[in-house]
């Protein structure tokens, strides 16, 4: 039986002991990450693999996640509020940490994709037109889970040093992509976004609130957090006060402005 078979077992068994199936993944409770990746494999925190397998998840193959998406530091250079540098960019990560365990649970794990790229400069995306190969630190979460310091510091990390060190399964993300995917809104969003709230009767799919006579107060939240995932699965009508309340919106003004 492979590393990865052995993983789907042993969490198809929790799964069952717990009353949920796989699909019901992210609401389990954040497993708390402590102690050595030796200690954490002996309490069965991590599955250990086989010498010749990658790392994986309970449910595919997994290195390193991170999230391309830096459209939101582009904006923040334009304002002139923030600098291009690998402290200010998304981090990388190794381990199921506090981070990745909050991000799954707001629904925004299809976010990361996994790459096995140790060069430590990683593709990134500032729009669907700027793609850059760019370093990125490591996660300071996961730093900390680390036994040793033999792999440098989160902002000068040995990426081939430690895949080459560890193996071991991270229990997180089923169907993370390997490669990049469009970070903006399509071309046609505003046609979409009109057809989609119509046929749901411009009506706040939470609070029920009536939009019909003021469309401009009916948003689409995407709720894997993907601009261009705008499939209708992914897609929900909020009134503005409504969608403020989402993950990562408190940033969001009351009231529409053209």
């Amino acid at each position: 039986m492979t590393g990865l078979s052995e993983a789907i077992q042993r969490l198809s068994q929790i799964s069952k002991k717990m009353g949920v199936t796989l699909k019901t993944l992210p609401t389990f409770k954040p497993i708390v990450m402590t102690g050595t990746i030796s200690e954490m494999i002996k309490s069965g925190k991590l599955q250990q693999v086989k010498p010749d397998e990658v790392l994986r998840s309970a449910t595919g193959e997994v290195l390193f996640l991170y999230i391309p998406d830096h459209h939101y530091l582009m904006e923040r250079i334009k304002r002139g509020t923030a600098e291009d540098t690998p402290e200010k960019r998304n981090k990388v990560h190794l381990f199921y940490c506090a981070t990745l365990q909050g991000m799954g649970i707001k629904g925004r794990r299809y976010r990361y994709v996994a790459t096995n790229e140790h060069s430590g400069k990683f593709p990134i995306k500032y729009s669907d037109t700027d793609e850059r190969q760019s370093e990125l630190n490591v996660c300071k979460y996961c730093m900390n889970l680390l036994e040793q310091d033999k792999f440098g510091n989160y902002y000068n990390f040995d990426f081939k040093g430690f895949s080459k060190h560890y193996d071991y399964a991270v229990p997180w993300f089923e169907g993370i992509p390997k490669t990049l995917y469009n970070i903006d809104y399509p071309p046609d969003w505003k046609q979409i976004s009109y057809q989609i709230r119509s046929e749901r009767g411009w009506k706040c799919e939470k609070c029920g609130k009536d939009c019909s006579h003021q469309k401009n107060a009916l948003d689409l939240h995407h709720i894997n957090g993907i601009k261009s995932d705008c499939s209708r699965k992914n897609l929900v009508a909020l009134c503005r006060s409504c969608h403020k309340k989402e993950p990562f919106h408190e940033h969001m003004k009351d009231f529409y402005e053209p």
